[in-house]
């Protein structure tokens, strides 16, 4: 499983986050998606590099977390 984030900084003090996950089958991957704090960000208009940097550290804890509720552990 892989997490690979495109950050795009524009000169506007905003940011564009493309979130993609892989080694997932598309549900899982579409279920642990809707867990990440870095999902939600990706879908506001704008978004600060501070939120994205926030967010994408606590991407793998949540990323774990929502394996082992769908029955993935370590």
């Amino acid at each position: 499983m892989c997490l690979s984030l495109v950050c795009v900084l524009p000169v506007a003090r905003a940011a564009t986050v493309q979130v993609t996950l892989e080694g997932l089958s598309p549900a899982l991957s579409e279920s642990v998606l809707a867990t990440l704090d870095i999902g939600a960000e990706a879908q506001r208009e704008r978004v600060s590099a501070a939120r994205i940097r926030r967010a994408h550290n606590a991407a793998p804890g949540q990323i774990r977390g929502a394996l082992e509720a769908s029955g993935y552990y370590r």
